[in-house]
């Protein structure tokens, strides 16, 4: 069996097992050497792994679940907070040995991974509304809110992606099995170079539950961030952050569902209806309360 042969057969069976029908026939599984390592790569590997992970239907409603205070800076500014790998909740994306991609393809958190997670910037989102695991975790202990986006006209380019996280060892052990096949049958070394772009975008079974959707911009020539954007977070992290300019990604904020602990809620809510009239008269955003009740 040569190398096509065995790319096609495994490349396959990854994409019947992410629920897609096969991997699709415009996909050139051509590979290419560079004859300094004398290791062969995917021409498309980039290409390929977007099929799994990128979303064409952005129609439905997106949420972010934040603190109330948060919200608050994001109706004066008009920005969101897109944030450094390293400032997330699952440090083990980066720095443990249980981490998918680190594990299996990259064993060491060396100087060239910390400068890669300086150039990824990070927004999540998820399809679940009103859901009390994501209040907990993200809506700061139920005292927050969650925010509807709409999506559906932000771009897709080298900057940009939108896709949903792929959950589970599948991925990696598809790769592992690639490179090991290719050198013990064809004694020949195979790689993949491209997953600190499309890496970002997989996660430990751990957090299936979250059915997290990712918008990762990827500052690869270091024009976006500077000095004044860093800050620790409530994990002790120092890392660099973007705010980003909702109209200028035409993300549009559709709804606020009030989170089932929030304090003054009808007073805050009637507080946001009267901010929103006076200084963003022609967004239409409807306001609720979660309906949640055994939240403690």
């Amino acid at each position: 069996m040569n190398m096509q042969a065995i790319l096609q057969r495994e490349l396959q069976t990854l994409f019947e097992s992410m629920g897609h029908p096969g991997l699709p026939e415009t996909l050139s599984l051509e590979v290419q050497l560079d004859l300094q390592s004398e290791t062969f790569y995917l021409k498309q590997e980039q290409r390929i792994f977007e099929e799994l992970i990128h979303i064409r239907d952005k129609t439905p409603t997106f949420y972010h679940y934040t603190s109330f205070q948060a919200l608050v800076e994001i109706l004066k500014s008009g920005k969101i907070r897109f944030s450094s790998p390293a400032g997330l909740n699952d440090i083990t994306e980066i720095s443990s040995r249980k981490t998918i991609l680190k594990e299996q393809l990259d064993p060491e958190l060396d100087e060239v991974r910390l400068h890669n997670i300086t150039r990824r910037f990070i927004f999540s989102l998820t399809d679940r509304y009103d859901n009390l695991n994501q209040w907990r975790l993200y809506g700061a202990d139920g005292t927050g809110v969650c925010l509807g986006l709409d999506l559906s006209g932000i771009s897709d380019d080298r900057v940009l992606r939108f896709g949903r996280i792929l959950y589970g060892e599948a991925i990696a052990a598809a790769l592992n099995r690639i490179r090991s096949r290719i050198e013990d049958e064809l004694q020949k070394k195979f790689d993949f170079r491209d997953y600190q772009r499309w890496g970002y975008f997989i996660k430990d079974n751990d957090y299936a539950e979250e059915s997290e959707y990712r918008l990762i911009c990827y500052d690869d020539n270091e024009e976006l961030l500077n000095k004044t954007c860093w800050r620790v977070n409530n994990y002790g992290a120092f890392y660099p952050y973007l705010d980003m300019d909702m109209n200028g990604l035409n993300m549009k904020l559709e709804s606020i569902l009030f989170g089932p602990k929030l304090k003054e809620k009808h007073l805050n809510k009637g507080m946001v209806e009267n901010y929103l009239t006076r200084y963003h008269p022609d967004k239409q955003v409807s306001i609720a309360f979660s309906t949640i009740k055994s939240y403690r």
